[in-house]
C-alpha cells in the first residue's frame, strides 16, 4: 500500500511584546538631554555678543572723552585774540607819489635783518626826482613804534618809478609790521608787511616784582 506522508504539526503564532509605556518624566529627561547643547551654545554667543559691544562702548567713550579734554586744554579760534589793524602812518600817495610798495624778498623773522623790495610809483618831471624813505616798524600787540634807517634813490628826468633791495632790522616781537615811508619827495607810506606772517599775540607770564 502508500505511505502516509508525515503531517506537520500546526505552527503557533508569536506573541506580539507591546513596547513598554514611557513615562512623561523620562520624555521630559530625553528632551532635556537632546536640547542642553543647544541651549548652552545661545548662552555663550549670547555673552560673547555682552562682552564686545560693552568693550566697544566703554572705547568709543574713552574716545570722545579725549576729544573733549583736547578742546578744553588747547587753545581755540575764539582764545586767540584778533590783531589789530596797522593804520599807515601817512596817506597811501601825496604829491608826486602815486603809491609806495613793499615786499619781503623772503621769509621775514622777528629779531633779524629782512631783506625787502622798495617800489616807489612817481609822476615823471620834467626834472630828476629823489625819493628817500625810511622803515616803520608796528609792534601789533603793544602799540609801540620804532624807526630803522631806508635810502635813497635818484629817478631820471620821466622817470615813473624808483626801485631798490634792502634790508631792514626788525626787532624781536610776536607780531609785528614794517611799513616804508618816503621822505620826499613827498611823504606817503605802503601797506603793512606782517613779520611773521602768522603772527599772533600771546599771553605773556608775569614779570615777577622787583
Amino acid at each position: 500500500g502508500r505511505l502516509a506522508a508525515p503531517r506537520r504539526a500546526p505552527s503557533t503564532p508569536r506573541p506580539v511584546t507591546p513596547r513598554p509605556h514611557r513615562p512623561p518624566r523620562a520624555v521630559a529627561r530625553t528632551v532635556v538631554a537632546r536640547t542642553w547643547k543647544w541651549v548652552l551654545s545661545i548662552v555663550v554667543l549670547t555673552a560673547v555678543i555682552l562682552i564686545e559691544v560693552a568693550l566697544l562702548r566703554d572705547e568709543i567713550a574713552r574716545d570722545i572723552q579725549v576729544v573733549m579734554d583736547a578742546g578744553r586744554s588747547g587753545p581755540t579760534a575764539s582764545d586767540i585774540p584778533a590783531l589789530p589793524p596797522v593804520v599807515p602812518p601817512a596817506p597811501t600817495s601825496a604829491g608826486p607819489v602815486t603809491a609806495v610798495n613793499l615786499r619781503g624778498v623772503e621769509a621775514c623773522t622777528p629779531g633779524q635783518s629782512c631783506a625787502v623790495r622798495v617800489q616807489v610809483l612817481l609822476q615823471p618831471q620834467p626834472e630828476p626826482q629823489t625819493v628817500t624813505w625810511d622803515f616803520t616798524v608796528v609792534d601789533r600787540c603793544t602799540g609801540e613804534t620804532t624807526t630803522a634807517p631806508g635810502g635813497t634813490v635818484t629817478v631820471p628826468l620821466g622817470g615813473d618809478r624808483a626801485d631798490a633791495v634792502g634790508t631792514v632790522a626788525v626787532p624781536p616781537g610776536d607780531a609785528l609790521a614794517v611799513l616804508v615811508l618816503t621822505r620826499a619827495p613827498a611823504i606817503a607810506a605802503s601797506s603793512a608787511l606782517p613779520v611773521p606772517a602768522d603772527g599772533a599775540c600771546g599771553p605773556h607770564p608775569a614779570e615777577p616784582p622787583g
